[in-house]
């Protein structure tokens, strides 16, 4: 299985649709800001997207935080800034290890990380945004899912 985690697009759903378009992914992860793009992306792609909404959506744009099997391994989809993700990461790992999550995904800071901590993979797939970019190009993340194990790459647009 191959999925994409994107997440902070503020607005360029256009944008994070040609990528989907052109990864030939089964599945969308869209770690929050904006919950609305997810919509606008799948519409555009046909490709499903699992979204949650981060600090820049209202309140009942759509769920905080999603809990659900994937590849074989307990994912957790977050933005982050609920737990303060900017400053500090140890309440994220927390709320993984109380969850029993093998892999979180997360947003907010815009800058893309790919860790383990305590047994649980960490994966923040950085920003699609152009507007609001903390780094010198956008970027997404690539899973593969295969017998059990996860495999990821930061990628770089271009």
């Amino acid at each position: 299985m191959r999925v994409l985690a994107m997440s902070d697009t503020h607005g360029a759903h256009q944008s994070a649709a040609k990528v989907v378009a052109q990864c030939g992914c089964d599945l969308v992860l869209h770690a929050g800001d904006l919950y609305e793009d997810a919509r606008r992306i799948a519409a555009a792609t046909g490709v499903r997207v699992l979204a949650v909404a981060g600090n820049s959506d209202g309140i009942r744009a759509g769920p905080r935080e999603r809990v659900f099997e994937l590849g074989g391994f307990r994912t957790m989809l977050v933005h982050g800034h609920q737990y303060d993700v900017k400053q500090r990461l140890d309440r994220l790992v927390y709320r993984g290890l109380e969850i029993g999550a093998r892999l979180v995904v997360f947003g907010h800071t815009h800058l893309p990380v790919d860790f383990a901590e305590q047994g649980i993979r960490f994966i923040n797939p950085g920003s699609l945004s152009t507007r609001r970019l903390r780094t010198p190009h956008p970027t997404y993340c690539l899973l593969s899912f295969s017998d059990g194990t996860v495999s990821s790459r930061i990628v770089e647009v271009r």
